[in-house]
């Protein structure tokens, strides 16, 4: 699903900046979220929707930079 959601990013620096924060920091950030959820399925349910928040994040910065 990430994947898709980064795929559909216009910019295309935005959407190299986002695949790189989530080659470098998925594994992290899963391990991370066995603080908050025991099983694998939601563990990657809260690091997907994390990764979501920040593209809304990121996109929104961008829009306001060229603003």
């Amino acid at each position: 699903m990430i994947v898709s959601v980064i795929a559909a990013i216009d910019s295309v620096d935005d959407r190299a900046f986002m695949t790189q924060v989530y080659e470098d920091f998925w594994r992290l950030m899963f391990s991370a979220a066995s603080g908050y959820c025991d099983q694998p399925a939601d563990r990657e349910d809260l690091v997907q929707e994390s990764l979501i928040r920040l593209i809304g994040h990121v996109v929104e910065a961008a829009e306001r930079t060229l603003a």
